[in-house]
């Protein structure tokens, strides 16, 4: 094979490979932080639903300070809660010790959680085994686009949702599937409507519960 030849093939091998790159960036999901800061620099810190969509695109990376300094932009309008008080205040106890021992006791446990923030899916994990041996058999959750494919999901993937895009939440779908939890969805079809979609929300996992009465549902 001639000189001319290897570097002719070569420059093909090249730009196969730089499209390539260029496809998956364009389709990937994840951004750089400075990306999504220039994009905050951009329309200014004031509050608003995009700084919440924001703080969680930092979550995916993660990029945990710059999501807590967006996060605190989210609610520059909200009161501010003095929760060290509540510490001084209160006795303090195990927190996953607590609320298994008091899962036995109930059928239905909910567990809420800021959308940006990875530390309460690893909170959640570390209830998954011991709720399944107190004979919780059912998760439910938000984000899940396909209906039909949750039931048989082996793994969450990029398809699966939006919020699962972020590693510790779709750990806890994995570990929960692991164990032996049914997925099922409860996402409203309305997602424009905040209000109208807590209720179809609602009503999904009401009619979830109707179907299963015999399960513990967490």
């Amino acid at each position: 094979m001639s000189l001319k030849i290897k570097y002719k093939t070569l420059a093909i091998l090249l730009l196969l490979v730089y499209g390539c790159q260029q496809e998956v960036m364009q389709d990937c999901i994840y951004k750089f932080s400075e990306d999504i800061n220039t994009a905050i620099e951009e329309r200014g810190e004031k509050p608003g639903q995009e700084l919440f969509n924001y703080a969680t695109e930092f979550s995916f990376v993660p990029d945990v300070d710059r999501m807590k300094s967006t996060r605190n932009l989210v609610g520059l309008n909200r009161p501010q809660l003095d929760y060290r008080a509540l510490f001084e205040e209160n006795e303090q106890i195990p927190a996953v010790d607590y609320i298994l021992n008091e899962s036995q006791n109930h059928t239905i446990l909910i567990l809420n959680e800021s959308h940006y923030s990875p530390t309460h899916r690893r909170f959640a994990v570390s209830l998954l085994q011991g709720l399944y041996e107190n004979g919780y058999r059912c998760l439910g959750v938000e984000t899940l686009r396909n209906i039909d494919e949750c039931y048989h999901m082996e793994y969450p993937t990029l398809k699966s949702g939006y919020y699962t895009d972020e590693p510790t939440f779709a750990n806890f779908l994995r570990t929960a599937i692991d164990i032996g939890f049914t997925i099922f969805p409860y996402e409203g079809i309305n997602i424009t409507d905040g209000k109208q979609r807590e209720i179809d929300q609602a009503n999904n996992i009401a009619e979830f519960i109707e179907k299963n009465k015999d399960d513990k549902v967490f």
